[in-house]
């Protein structure tokens, strides 16, 4: 039964947050629009799919959740409305293929909304206030 919870949360986290996103920066072809520059995202919290997923920002590191399980950590810059997290660190969560050194880009949209994209599934991450 253990394999098989691990086994739906991998499936769960490659279908929902694979973050092998791209992200597109400027309006040319898909995506959203908006952001915000100078945006401080230090001690925050984000949420997708009904907090399946979550992305915390501590000073200039992030941590992501699936299902509340540590699936990795690492740094991030932002420029212009573009995070760009870096991948120093991998959990239990973290799905197989997931390794160090991996980006995931995030774009703002406005000061309680990140959007990603995962394949062909776009995703909005909402603030926890």
């Amino acid at each position: 039964m253990k394999n098989m919870v691990k086994l739906f949360g991998f499936i769960v986290f490659v279908a929902i947050i694979g973050f092998s996103i791209t992200a597109c920066g400027s309006n040319g072809g898909g995506g959203a629009s908006g952001g915000s520059s100078g945006t401080n995202l230090s001690g925050t919290r984000w949420i997708t799919m009904g907090g399946l997923g979550e992305v915390s920002f501590s000073g200039s590191n992030f941590t992501i959740k699936v299902f509340g399980l540590f699936a990795q950590s690492g740094t991030y810059t932002i420029t212009g409305n573009i995070i760009t997290c870096t991948t120093t660190s991998l959990g239990p969560g973290a799905k197989e293929e997931s390794k160090v050194g991996d980006k995931h880009i995030f774009q703002v949209i406005d000061e309680d909304t990140l959007y990603s994209k995962e394949s062909s599934e776009d995703y909005y991450w909402t603030k926890v206030k």
